[in-house]
Parts: C-alpha cells; structure tokens; sequence
C-alpha cells in the first residue's frame, strides 16, 4: 500500500477513535427511556455527571464511587466511572471497570464498545476484534462494524472485512459514511480481483 494511502487510512481510524471515545455518553437507564422522575438512583447518577462534566469533578467522581460501593451492581455507575479514567489518562482502572461490567452483563454494549476501543489503541487487535463483534452480536452497532473492517482489512483478510464494510452500508444512509465505505470496498475488490 502507498505511503500515502497509509496515511489517510490511520487518519480515517484515528478520526473515528477520538470521535468514537469523546461522544458524550448517556447512563444505559437514558438512553433507552428507562429512567423515571422518581429514580433517585438515576437522577443521582446525572448530578455526578454533571458535577465531573461541570465545575465540580472530584465530587461527582466520589458520588459515583459512592453509587458503586453502595451497590457494586450498578453498571451506569461503573460506566461512567471508566468513562472519565479514560479522559484522565487512566486506561488500567478504565479496562478494569468495563471488565467488570461485563462479568455481570456480557450483553452491555457500551462497555463492550470502551473496551473494544482501549484494546485498539493498545494495538491489541485481536482482543478489540473480539470485542467489536461481541457487541454486533447484541446490537447492530455502525462503529463496531465499521472498525472490523478495518481491523479485519489491517490483517489482509480482506474478504471479511469487505463483509464487515457492506455490513456497514446497510446500517447507514450518511452520505459521508457510505462514500468512505463504498471506496474501501472498491479498494478491497481491486485487490481481490487484480
């Protein structure tokens, strides 16, 4: 592959990643319209975000210590918690809290997602492979698709990561997307058929 062409393949996947791990993230009890007004647990847990997010960081980062020592079972909690390890650089307690999300629910997308990523920028492909399709098994999931191609095109299997890529064009209609997709898989198609 061209210098070049190299380049603009690890800018594409750099570009992803960083868009990928800053997307402000929502508890799993918000996003899907579980929460109620009277859900002390839940409104506690967006005051601590809003207090890390905000003027008051180490208190809401206590609070939500506080949620997970008072029920190690609270998996938005431990979420946030590895969230906001790594935006501080702290990606050994941010692996461990997803870690530990997904011993008590391997179907928890969003940490499957965290972890994926971590595993990728260690350049642990094979663990962020795993990972990424763990979570389509659960979800259809652009990103995770989107990024087994390109794990998948990085190896040279090719033919799984043109898989990965159509995968990805059935999930989205965003011209910016389907473009870069749709030029991957010509690119993999040339290879294929030289």
């Amino acid at each position: 592959m061209p210098p070049k062409r190299i380049a603009v393949f690890v800018l594409v996947g750099l570009m992803l990643i960083v868009l990928f791990l800053w997307l402000p993230r929502q508890p799993a009890s918000a996003r899907e319209g579980e929460m109620s007004p009277g859900d002390s647990d839940s409104l506690a847990l967006l005051q601590a975000i809003q207090m890390v997010r905000g003027a008051e960081p180490m208190k809401g980062i206590q609070m939500l210590l506080g949620m997970v020592e008072k029920d190690s079972t609270n998996l938005d909690a431990h979420y946030q918690l590895g969230l906001f390890s790594i935006q501080s650089g702290q990606t050994d307690k941010a692996v461990m809290r997803f870690e530990t999300i997904l011993r008590m629910d391997s179907a928890y997308t969003p940490a499957l997602m965290e972890l994926a990523g971590v595993r990728m920028q260690e350049g642990d492909n094979a663990a962020a492979l795993k990972l990424f399709r763990d979570c389509l098994r659960y979800e259809q999931n652009l990103v995770a698709a989107f990024f087994i191609g390109q794990l998948e095109e990085q190896t040279g299997n090719l033919e799984a990561a043109r898989i990965s890529y159509e995968r990805v064009l059935q999930m989205t209609n965003d011209s910016v997307v389907t473009d870069t997709v749709k030029h991957r898989i010509e690119n993999i198609n040339k290879k294929l058929n030289p």
